[in-house]
């Protein structure tokens, strides 16, 4: 069995050796499918589904070649959904369903623990720790992911003060309402024998054998409707400043890997010692939507009519109460922007002029390294000499890489060759030119660059780099490799550089007077 793969997802073909169509088509005598991507190194490949004649794989990846494409792919329904959960908004849109439903079916099982075993099975401390470690173990779930909001009011606290864009609140949004319902409903499952044992077979909002209170909270007869109100606002208020605080990387946060577990035990602490008069909803999506699900599970419109029409309150105080939680810590206790130490502001702004072409009195630095680097003429005094210039870019022009076409061809007639049976000879990869800003530094960095003893040098046109590696232009190019025949010209061009041009870094180079400005820059 022989594998071939092309780094970079160009192609991958397996064959068995020496085995003819004939045979083949004995052990594959139904039609195949095969999934043909066509590649643009500008775009994102597009899945094409053909049905194939029978025929040997050789021969059906020659076919694919000839006919423009590159690289068979499995398509499958699965790959498909994958491909669409990697979307940001989806992820984050199931990140708060997932998060929201752990931590709602931990806490209302805490509840109907409490409530259907006539606290022989559960307490007040017992739900106050259900809510609290469920918050727990949905930090950690979709900490890493939406950052695990778990609450509308939070959700719209962040959107409000700028910590999130606005077109991300209605996803959050609806992601915690659909898991708290499902939450709802897998309780209601759970517990459907208990809680028709418990009510005698009646559903009940008010009354010794209540239990619509498992799902949602209600006003107990000593809370008056805006007592409540105010109730809610200030434990949600008192939630979101604490979460501010637990989260301010510039105050006193908890310790990393901790966040969850603290959250946890804030929340757990408000119910221990403020939740008794409400319930402490403290979040519309743990208080809406059960409450939808008990009326349509029999509890009758009951469930909106209790308290005085107590449902909107923990809809609208909750969301208030954050806000000013929120903006009383920002302005009380958050940390304003500091200024930057005078080296860091000096290299941003000098960036910004040299992007610009603007000449500025700034602190002198050195740019980052790279080889061979293009600037336009005015923002240094000298480039490059023409003659080195174009030795280095004649050396340059033998190490350019394959083109698409070239490719294509070199991979059809390995394949042609391998369904000949000739073999399948190891072939070392010939070095090339590599190009980009990012690659480079990064080549610099791990010591794979030839250059390194010059730090870089300066020459005109950005087209001229751009056609060694098939672009329009180009700012960056590096050898890695060259050939052994290469290898002296090479030599004396790193010579010719050095004493020409790198040695008389402080004659060509003016990197600002050398000054600092008289007053600190402030972002």
């Amino acid at each position: 069995m022989h594998i071939a793969k092309e780094e970079r997802g160009k192609m991958q073909v397996t064959s068995t050796q020496g085995a003819s169509d004939e045979e083949w088509r004995a052990e594959h005598p139904k039609p195949v499918v095969t999934a043909v991507a066509s590649l643009n190194l500008f775009s994102k490949p597009r899945l094409q589904a053909r049905v194939a004649p029978p025929c040997s794989p050789e021969k059906a990846y020659i076919q694919a070649l000839q006919g423009g494409q590159k690289k068979m792919v499995p398509s499958s329904l699965i790959t498909r959904m994958q491909t669409k959960m990697q979307k940001k908004l989806v992820r984050e849109f199931l990140g708060e369903m997932m998060s929201m439903y752990v931590m709602m079916v931990f806490g209302l099982g805490s509840v109907a623990h409490s409530v259907l075993g006539e606290n022989k099975f559960g307490s007040y401390l017992g739900v106050n720790l259900g809510f609290g470690f469920g918050v727990t173990m949905g930090v950690h779930i979709a900490g890493g992911i939406s950052g695990a909001h778990m609450n509308s009011a939070v959700t719209f606290a962040n959107c409000a003060l700028g910590r999130m864009s606005w077109k991300k609140f209605p996803i959050y949004v609806l992601g915690q309402f659909l898991g708290s319902f499902l939450a709802a409903a897998t309780i209601y499952c759970l517990f459907y024998n208990a809680i028709y044992n418990f009510s005698d077979g009646e559903l009940t909002v008010i009354g010794p054998k209540a239990t619509a209170g498992i799902f949602a909270t209600y006003l107990p007869s000593y809370m008056t409707l805006w007592h409540g109100f105010l109730n809610e606002m200030l434990l949600t208020a008192l939630l979101q400043l604490c979460i501010f605080a637990i989260t301010d990387k510039k105050n006193s946060p908890a310790l990393e890997g901790t966040q969850a577990l603290v959250i946890g035990i804030l929340v757990a602490t408000i119910g221990v010692s403020l939740g008794m008069n409400t319930g402490y909803a403290i979040n519309p999506a743990r208080d809406l939507p059960p409450r939808f699900f008990t009326i349509i599970a029999g509890w009758g419109p009951e469930v909106f009519r209790n308290g005085n029409h107590w449902w909107w309150v923990p809809v609208v105080a909750t969301p208030l109460g954050a806000f000013i939680g929120g903006i009383i810590y920002l302005i009380f206790l958050g940390s304003p922007k500091t200024p930057e130490e005078p080296g860091t502001c000096e290299d941003r702004k000098m960036s910004v002029a040299m992007l610009k072409g603007k000449k500025a009195k700034r602190k002198k630095v050195a740019p980052a390294p790279a080889v061979v680097k293009k600037q336009e003429a005015k923002k240094f005094t000298q480039a490059l000499d023409r003659q080195t210039a174009t030795q280095l870019l004649k050396l340059a022009h033998k190490y350019r890489p394959e083109t698409k076409k070239e490719k294509q061809h070199r991979l059809l007639a390995w394949t042609e060759k391998k369904a000949a049976g000739k073999g399948d000879t190891p072939t070392k990869r010939p070095p090339v030119l590599h190009a980009g800003v990012n690659t480079i530094i990064t080549l610099v960095e791990n010591k794979k660059a030839q250059l390194m003893g010059v730090p870089y040098c300066i020459i005109k046109g950005k087209a001229r780099l751009g056609r060694l590696v098939h672009w329009k232009i180009c700012t960056t190019v590096a050898f890695t490799q060259v050939n052994p025949e290469d290898k002296g010209a090479l030599a004396k061009l790193v010579e010719a550089i050095r004493t020409n041009y790198n040695d008389r870094y402080d004659e060509i180079h003016h990197w600002g007077a050398q000054i600092l400005p008289l007053k600190p820059y402030h972002p």
